[in-house]
């Protein structure tokens, strides 16, 4: 009962991952096997920050995407984490209209998203950083009709004389996040910084 499992454990992971680099949809990917423990899917995420190892954690339960979260956000550095939000955004589901299902999906994931830009512009020394997360989120915006979802973008802007307003939207986004009761979500998505 005890035992660890060392030998087979990390395979099915990346069995997994190649499984899901041939096929990245979202919605066709299930949930990581249940013999991994936390520190074996961070590691194996670290060496292999790639698109599908990403999507793998995006879609498991959430009551282990919060350790590993947090984990990634203590461990990667900053242009590591900036390569976590791109290849998170990368593999948002495409809009599909009528699917309610795939609107909650994007409100889970779009909830990681804005907790990992939120903890990036805290831990970067980096001045053009919220010029660079502004671009990542006007990337996310045309992926998703992120309107319907968060009026609040309608009305915000950031320009390299304005980098202070990359942070109110993204107390704004979080709030909305809160207020949307995401469902199948545990995470915690306000303004953690560790």
């Amino acid at each position: 009962m005890g035992r660890r499992l060392k030998l087979f454990a990390p395979r099915p992971l990346l069995d997994y991952l190649s499984d899901a680099d041939a096929d990245p949809s979202l919605e066709t990917i299930p949930p990581l096997p249940p013999l991994l423990s936390t520190p074996e899917i961070l590691r194996l995420i670290i060496q292999h920050l790639n698109a599908p190892a990403l999507s793998a954690l995006a879609c498991c339960r959430p009551g282990l995407m919060a350790p590993v979260s947090r984990q990634l956000y203590k461990t990667l550095d900053s242009k590591q984490l900036e390569k976590l939000a791109n290849r998170f955004l990368t593999y948002a589901p495409a809009p599909d209209p009528g699917a309610n299902a795939r609107v909650d999906r994007f409100r889970q994931l779009y909830a990681h998203h804005i907790q990992h830009l939120h903890i990036m512009t805290h831990s970067t020394r980096n001045s053009d950083a919220p010029i660079s997360i502004w671009k990542q989120l006007q990337r996310l915006m045309l992926i998703w009709p992120t309107e319907a979802l968060f009026p609040n973008l309608r009305s915000l802007t950031c320009t390299a004389d304005e980098p202070e307003h990359v942070e109110t939207m993204l107390k704004l986004l979080v709030a909305s996040l809160e207020e949307l009761n995401i469902t199948g979500s545990s995470l915690s998505i306000g303004s953690e910084q560790d």
